[in-house]
């Protein structure tokens, strides 16, 4: 057992109601718990303890720390309920009959008032308003959990989703936009291809800018069918990729045999 005496100046909080002992007991500046822990403060007679509070790190610690009473109230005794761990502090105070100990107030005073008057103030906004704050964080949580579904849903539904289309007839008399019969394979598919060819073929040869005529051949060896374009009406209204198509089907000449693009057409 080691005993520790030394003698502090400037120590005492003078006030009128009484003053008061503020004391550190059990600093929280250490890597380890304190098992146990009791602090006894005497008061000089003819002075009386009035009123008396404990702290853990600057919160209100009567749930931890019991206070009994002694020597018709000269002195008090805390002891802590529990272990206090790494970084925990302990402090306690006492109140006393004032003009006992001679003194006036230290210079740290009303800077440490303001400090305590600070705490309790928060200490009271908390134990107003945390509740609320939690039962909030609660709603706020289950309406997260319950909405956030719903609304990423109420997002792909409004902007995210492929718009309905009406339904599509099963015969159309007429195409229902002006647009080459080509082009629009092409856009569907984001590539031109043979079939998209032979719809313009067919496109043009129903306005007349070509004609499409089959033709018997005999042969000694051989019978078959070709087909001869034509180039028509000139007063066709054509985009120049028909245009194109038109000159590399028949050339500078005014028609040419299916037979005679074979190999050669897809090449250019």
């Amino acid at each position: 057992t080691y005993t520790l005496s030394y003698r502090v100046h400037d120590g005492l909080r003078y006030y009128s109601g009484g003053d008061q002992l503020w004391w550190k007991a059990v600093y929280g500046d250490r890597q380890f718990p304190v098992l146990a822990s009791r602090v006894r403060v005497m008061v000089p007679a003819p002075a009386v303890i009035q009123e008396y509070a404990a702290y853990i790190n600057d919160a209100d610690a009567r749930d931890s720390v019991t206070a009994e009473l002694l020597d018709g109230n000269r002195a008090i005794l805390f002891e802590a309920q529990r272990t206090l761990r790494a970084g925990q502090e302990l402090e306690v105070r006492a109140q006393f009959t004032s003009g006992v100990v001679a003194g006036t107030a230290p210079a740290w005073q009303s800077r440490a008032d303001a400090q305590a008057a600070q705490r309790e103030a928060e200490a009271a906004y908390q134990q107003q308003w945390g509740p609320i704050a939690t039962l909030f964080s609660g709603v706020l949580a289950l309406a997260l959990l319950l909405g956030g579904p719903a609304l990423a849903y109420l997002m792909w539904y409004k902007y995210g989703r492929d718009k309905p289309v009406a339904r599509v007839a099963d015969y159309l008399p007429e195409p229902p936009d002006d647009l080459p019969p080509g082009l629009a394979g092409t856009l569907v598919d984001d590539s031109a291809d043979m079939q998209d060819i032979i719809a313009t073929i067919v496109d043009l040869a129903r306005r007349k800018a070509i004609s499409i005529t089959e033709v018997k051949e005999q042969g000694f060896f051989r019978m078959g069918t070709d087909f001869i374009y034509r180039r028509e009406r000139t007063d066709v209204q054509l985009s120049p990729f028909e245009s194109n198509l038109i000159t590399d089907i028949v050339g500078s000449k005014q028609e040419k045999k299916l037979s005679d693009l074979k190999n050669n057409f897809y090449q250019d």
